[in-house]
């Protein structure tokens, strides 16, 4: 089984779990929260918590913040 390490700072606060609020989600197609999100303050290094590929950066206009998408596996 592969083990993901925390991508930022220990005691980081979580501020949306992966699979969280699928009522939400559904509308924009999604079955549930696709991902884990940390609040962190600006500037913050931020890790990939497992090996992979870096396949997006950037700032949503719709109100998500800063985002980084790393596809891990195949």
């Amino acid at each position: 089984m592969d083990t993901f390490a925390s991508p930022v700072k220990a005691g980081s606060r979580v501020s949306q779990e992966f699979g969280e609020r699928p009522e939400f989600y559904k509308p924009l197609g999604f079955k549930a929260h696709p991902g884990r999100d940390y609040a962190v303050p600006m500037g913050s290094p931020v890790y990939a918590a497992y090996w992979g590929e870096v396949v997006e950066v950037g700032w949503s206009k719709t109100g998500w913040g800063l985002y980084i998408k790393i596809k891990h596996g195949p």
